[in-house]
């Protein structure tokens, strides 16, 4: 699940404690070991290599370049990728050896980096959230592990017009365990909110935090449920409204209102068993909208992709309505909000025991769901993570990773104008580690990967567009 962050602007003072922390000044709570941000090329302040020269290569007709080596700069992983909506900012974020690198304008040659070291003795535990809005601001959250100590959540925030980035934060110094990657959102007003599974010394289970713009802040960590349940989808709207929905046997949601704080946590009204059955989103409006798997009491076949909206008004769900067909086995569905505002659903569908898993996708509109479309057939044996990005054209990107011949493949179907083209982004030279995408409202398709196998392991990144 990818989260797209917004913020509206950054306050005078905000930008003046950055602007100090760029140029060397500002200690006050950070972490200790943070550092100025680099330009390409130059020396880090804490010792190491220098950063890896972007180099080039044509893949398929579009230029793709080699953001790190093993030889430079260590093992690279967790990349990340986000992009403002309207297509204008860019920023991605890697594990590059003992440091977090994060770089704006990934695609063009020089510029600047931020180099955020690991603490010694620590390691990052998982994937790398980002986030950005059309101003250009951006934030950027992580977590460290080690051996012996509390695992860390921090932070960076970014100015990508201006260049300058602050201090690296800790979300929440009472944190005793941090379980699996964080969960970001963040409203155009600036306000955030982070998921979690983890615990204090006090309590554990799944926990959330809310940001606050106006003090640059967030709230305590509190337990929202006393399980370590998975995050089916989070939102956060431009009113403070939040809505969490998570799994652990059952589906449950809990919402956040502000002025009454924390609801109660509530079932989902439907039969969700497990997390690859359902997606939450904001849709249309800024509703949040529910996506899952349909079924008819039995375990096959499944009913189809039920699609359900909440009512602010009524605390309660309203009447679900099918999208797609009935199939032997339906799993995987992904809610994504595009860059037109609209939300498109994509899943998986196998048509009889025997038979191959297809990838279908379906577009909201003020009308309701379009009918399902098939991206691609037998998309592979093990078809992972897929992850859907739309346009304001009508245009979508759908990838997935699949086990090939001797490793992981990473694969590409990208819909213009009705028309759909699939496309393999690598050889198997290397296994397929992690990757992102994101498509803006300019047509613009940004993708970062990392591969490795016994004696390397870089991470890559294209930018096409859509014509």
């Amino acid at each position: 699940m990818t989260n797209k962050l917004r913020l509206t602007s950054i306050t005078a003072s905000l930008l003046m404690c950055m602007t100090l922390v760029a140029c060397g000044g500002g200690s006050g709570g950070g972490v200790e070991g943070s550092t100025t941000p680099t330009i390409e090329g130059q020396e880090k302040t804490t010792g190491g290599a220098k950063n890896a020269e972007l180099s080039e290569y044509s893949q398929n007709g579009v230029s793709v370049k080699l953001l790190t080596s093993l030889l430079e700069s260590g093992v690279q992983q967790y990349p990340s990728v986000n992009s403002s909506p309207d297509g204008r900012y860019v920023i991605a974020a890697w594990a590059q050896g003992n440091q977090v690198v994060i770089k704006p304008d990934p695609m063009a040659d020089g510029g600047i980096f931020f180099n955020s070291p690991i603490t010694e003795d620590r390691y990052l535990s998982d994937e790398i959230s980002i986030a950005v809005n059309d101003n250009g601001a951006a934030i950027v959250a992580w977590v460290e592990w080690g051996n012996g100590v509390n695992p860390r959540i921090l932070y960076r925030t970014v100015d990508i017009a201006l260049g300058i980035a602050s201090e690296v934060n800790e979300l929440d110094n009472r944190l005793t365990n941090v379980i699996d990657a964080i969960n970001l959102s963040i409203n155009s007003n600036g306000d955030g909110l982070v998921t979690f599974k983890g615990a204090t010394a006090n309590e554990s289970g799944l926990m959330a935090s809310l940001f606050t713009r106006a003090t640059q802040s967030w709230s305590g960590a509190n337990v929202i449920d006393s399980y370590t349940s998975d995050v089916i989808g989070q939102t956060l709207d431009d009113s403070g409204r939040a809505m969490i929905g998570f799994e652990y046997f059952t589906a449950k949601y809990i919402t956040y209102q502000t002025g009454s704080g924390w609801g109660s946590v509530m079932p989902i009204p439907f039969d969700i068993e497990r997390k690859d059955e359902a997606s939450i989103s904001l849709g249309l409006g800024s509703v949040p909208t529910l996506g899952y798997v349909a079924n008819n009491g039995e375990f096959v076949p499944d009913d189809g992709i039920s699609i359900s909206t909440y009512d602010w008004s009524r605390l309660n769900w309203n009447t679900p309505k099918i999208v797609g067909e009935s199939a032997y086995q339906i799993h995987e569905p992904d809610l994504a909000l595009g860059a037109d505002g609209k939300l498109y659903l994509t899943w998986l569908a196998k048509k009889s025991n025997s038979g191959e898993d297809n990838i279908f996708v379906s577009k909201q509109d003020s009308n309701g769901w379009s009918k399902a479309v098939l991206v691609t057939d037998n998309p592979g044996l093990f078809a992972l993570n897929i992850i859907a990005q739309a346009d304001g054209k009508g245009d979508f990107s759908v990838m997935w990773s699949n086990a090939g011949a001797l490793f992981r493949q990473l694969n590409i179907a990208t819909s213009i104008g009705g028309k759909i083209t699939t496309e393999t982004l690598t050889d198997n030279a290397r296994a397929i580690v992690d990757y992102a995408q994101v498509l803006n409202a300019a047509g613009e398709r940004h993708i970062i990967w990392s591969e490795a196998n016994y004696k390397e392991s870089v991470v890559f990144m294209r930018k096409d567009t859509l014509n």
